[in-house]
């Protein structure tokens, strides 16, 4: 990719976007959403770091994912601890890629000239990247990646940007207890245990708050 190319292909993902959310492919629009809020903001963070040249294109992509990450810790920190919701730390991403990548594509790129296989490799492995890091990690980063990953429709975004972040978590928290509990052979403990509460006390507690009726009471109205 060459410097009069690069800010055309940092407006693809966008782009791709909106076609993706209008036309309703939600699995191509929540990947456009990862490649946006994520991957532009790490590549312009990697870009005035001046390391594309020897990381390769297959290279900036994974790095330009980790500091994507990265750039999300501060606010989504800041949101969790004066209890803000998703959009205060996505608006603040999101002007951060803005600015970073503007100020990126002012400068040469340092790429040699690449191969269209070296591209593919680059995509191919920032997407591993991207499941690994799901996988093994944990607390806020973990939650939101399987809670947002479990959303049936784009539209529940929309409770995620409205309601405080560590609600919109326990509730759908309770949403995926609410399928465990019909499976009769799982106890109360190994529900909440593998719904990420502390223990069954602080899952009834929660489950009765928000459902009304204690998991127990509700796993037997099923059975009436």
């Amino acid at each position: 990719m060459s410097s009069r190319l690069e800010p055309a292909a940092l407006l693809v993902p966008p782009a791709v976007l909106v076609a993706a959310r209008l036309a309703g492919i939600d699995a191509l629009a929540v990947w456009c959403a990862f490649a946006v809020c994520v991957m532009l903001p790490g590549w312009g963070a990697m870009r005035l770091l001046r390391v594309e040249r020897g990381l390769g294109l297959s290279g900036a992509a994974v790095v330009s994912t980790s500091l994507g990450l990265a750039i999300w810790i501060a606010p989504l920190a800041a949101a969790f601890a004066v209890h803000l919701p998703l959009t205060a730390p996505l608006v603040a991403v999101l002007i951060a890629g803005v600015v970073l990548c503007g100020v990126a594509v002012t400068r040469p790129l340092l790429f040699d000239r690449v191969s269209v296989w070296e591209a593919l490799a680059g995509a191919l492995a920032a997407g591993l990247f991207a499941f690994v890091s799901w996988r093994i990690s944990t607390g806020v980063i973990s939650d939101a990646l399987f809670h947002v990953g479990r959303m049936r429709k784009l539209g529940d975004i929309g409770l995620f940007l409205r309601d405080r972040i560590s609600e919109f978590f326990k509730e759908r928290r309770i949403e995926v207890a609410k399928e465990k509990l019909r499976d009769g052979r799982l106890s109360l403990a190994d529900v909440a245990k593998e719904c990420g509460f502390w223990d069954q006390s602080h899952f009834t507690h929660h489950f009765t708050r928000i459902v009304g009726v204690s998991p127990g009471a509700w796993r037997r109205a099923l059975k009436e």
